[in-house]
């Protein structure tokens, strides 16, 4: 039997592209599902980022190596003309296919890959809409701002954007009866974006696209931050990151099409998550059906603690030092 299957596998295998490694073992190009990944768990847990993202690498190759095995074999059982299908008993087939066969990674390709990442900011205001850190007006509230509510995330945007808290009101007041006397797209853009907004749950958020390097590395920094409560530095977006009002707890948006007028600076102390987009119950992704809200977002630079910038090796993210400063 086992000859059997060695003989068809060997005739199976010279028609499909498959190199061999120096013991004669296939090598089978490995594919990760990002989207699957339990990223919540891997960027959270009580172990670095880093180490966490490897485990979850390892049992996801499992996966896949035995999900390969099983697509080969029913393409045996769908193309074996000449072998009477009993011949083919599963068990034997798969075990075979994965003792002789070795998944093909390049680490590096992978931590390098691109993907959808929300940044979520929470600058710790202390009005009723702690966890959302907008404003009154987004949830029919008079159109004024309290003193208690003026570090709330948008009010922060405004003035690290160049802009006056004044301005903000005057924006606010107006928007809804005389929007021609707003002068600054970006004003009138943070108004209309607070007055499209559903839900008192939502959240100012940053649309980036990132590799996985970058996430692991952020998530080790906001990790370490909260651990210490030292400095934690900060990251730079470029202008054309897109950038709104997003409640993952709900499923809901506003507009999310604040038209940034310079780079965005955020301290690490004011960003309450960086996670896939993937990793939410309510992907922003799947709310617009549509990916294009992460096409620009890009963090331009980061900067980071001593102590960071100390262990790089470490943490094994030196290819991202042409990014730090």
């Amino acid at each position: 039997m086992k000859k059997i299957i060695e003989k068809y596998l060997e005739d199976f295998f010279s028609d499909i592209t498959y190199s061999k490694n120096e013991v004669g073992k296939y090598l089978i190009p490995l594919s990760l599902d990002f989207i699957e990944l339990d990223w919540k768990s891997i960027l959270s847990g009580s172990k670095a980022p880093y180490l966490s993202f490897q485990e979850a690498m390892i049992q996801n190759s499992s996966f896949n190596h035995i999900s390969w095995a099983n697509s080969i074999y029913t393409r045996l059982q769908q193309q074996s003309a000449y072998i009477q299908p009993e011949s083919l008993l599963s068990d034997e087939v798969i075990k075979y296919l994965i003792d002789n066969s070795e998944l093909s990674t390049n680490l590096y390709d992978i931590l390098t890959e691109k993907i959808m990442v929300n940044i979520g900011i929470d600058t710790g205001d202390s009005c009723n809409d702690y966890t959302a850190n907008t404003v009154p007006p987004a949830y029919g509230a008079d159109h004024s701002l309290k003193e208690t509510e003026w570090c709330a995330s948008i009010v922060w945007l405004t003035k690290q954007q160049g802009h006056k808290k004044g301005e903000l009101y005057f924006a606010l007041n107006h928007i809804k009866h005389n929007p021609e006397l707003i002068h600054t797209e970006l004003m009138k853009s943070i108004a209309d974006e607070v007055r499209s907004t559903l839900s008192i749950f939502t959240q100012l958020f940053f649309f980036v696209k990132m590799s996985i390097y970058e996430l692991l590395l952020l998530n080790s920094l906001l990790q370490w931050h909260r651990k210490t409560g030292k400095w934690g530095g900060y990251i730079m977006l470029n202008k054309e990151t897109t950038t709104g009002f997003y409640s993952s707890y709900v499923g809901s948006s506003s507009a999310v099409d604040i038209q940034l007028e310079r780079e965005v600076k955020i301290p690490v102390k004011y960003i309450s998550e960086i996670l896939p987009d993937s990793a939410y119950r309510y992907p922003l992704s799947k709310i617009f059906e549509s990916t294009h809200l992460w096409d620009d977002g890009r963090v331009t630079y980061m900067s980071l603690p001593k102590y960071f910038r100390m262990c790089m090796e470490e943490y094994d993210f030196s290819p991202l030092k042409k990014n730090i400063r």
